[in-house]
């Protein structure tokens, strides 16, 4: 009955499904007590425009994803110092970097299969042993 467990990639998807349902339920509680829940929601908008930029200048797209999300946390938290001002910050730079995303896309010539999987929230992870701790980095 449970010979499924048996399988390297049945046990790499338990190990790393229950290491993301622990880091989601902490950060998730965290987020909600700080009224930063709009701001969770945008970071990954503004990342599917970063990776959509790297691969337009041929870089790997995390690369991309990580500097314009890092960036755009920085200034969200320096232009919204009350929680109505950072708000109207993050649906701003929300806007705008999904417009540099769809500008990035448009001037890209080949299929942004990579790019396309961070904005429909499918990863490209695959539940290799060595690939499990690479999964939270993104």
């Amino acid at each position: 009955m449970f010979d499924f467990l048996t399988y390297t990639a049945i046990q790499n998807a338990l190990v790393a499904g229950s290491l993301a349902a622990v880091i989601a339920a902490i950060a998730g509680y965290f987020l909600v007590v700080r009224g930063m829940t709009f701001t969770a929601h945008a970071l990954p908008n503004v990342g599917f425009a970063g990776a959509a930029g790297a691969v337009v200048l041929g870089l790997e797209p995390l690369v991309g994803l990580l500097a314009f999300s890092i960036s755009a946390a920085i200034v969200i938290g320096l232009l919204g110092k009350q929680l109505r001002a950072r708000d109207i910050a993050v649906g701003v730079i929300m806007a705008f970097t999904l417009g540099l995303g769809v500008l990035f896309i448009s001037l890209y010539h080949g299929y942004a299969e990579r790019v396309y999987s961070i904005l429909c929230s499918v990863h490209w992870i695959r539940l290799w042993p060595n690939r499990v701790g690479y999964l939270y980095v993104s």
